[in-house]
């Protein structure tokens, strides 16, 4: 398992020096602090592999983007997520973060449907367009939030376009 700050500070609830640097530099923010000490107590009940990459707020939900076995996470009828979503306040969606832009971005857009993602070469960077009906539409509240959110899971720009 691995995580946003060291497995010392998690489970003191104070941060080293290096783990407060991160905060302050805004490499990683109070959500994923919380979310991580959540995690590693779960992780001392039950074996969980998976490495926690980063949070992002949505809509008051938590999105926690992660790569491993997030099934283990999950738990048992989603008993785990219930937990952490009682214990932090907010629903909770788990993005797990694969080699596939498409999977990746279906988990974070939930039950809207995508119909083709496409890699746009510009001469000076990579695009990813993201094309969803329109039937779908209505579904997705803040798509300019959205593109940001999945421009930095997927790790280049996005966009998100309705046919």
């Amino acid at each position: 398992m691995n995580g946003p700050i060291c497995f010392e500070d998690a489970k003191t609830n104070r941060l080293c020096r290096i783990c407060e640097a991160k905060l302050k530099a805004n490499i990683i923010n109070e959500n994923d602090v919380a979310i991580w000490k959540e995690i590693v107590k779960l992780g001392e009940k039950s074996f969980l592999d998976l490495d926690f990459l980063n949070s992002f707020e949505l809509n008051g939900m938590l999105v926690i983007v992660c790569r491993g076995n997030i099934g283990a996470l999950i738990g048992r009828q989603g008993k785990n997520i219930r937990d952490l979503e009682q214990k932090l306040g907010k629903k909770i969606r788990i993005v797990e973060k694969t080699g596939d832009a498409k999977e990746t971005a279906q988990a974070l857009l939930g039950f809207v449907k995508i119909a083709a993602v496409n890699r746009v070469f510009r001469p000076d960077s990579e695009e990813l367009k993201i094309i969803i009906s329109r039937n779908d539409e209505r579904r997705l509240k803040e798509k300019e939030a959205l593109e940001k959110i999945l421009s930095k899971i997927l790790g280049s720009k996005t966009t998100v376009e309705f046919q």
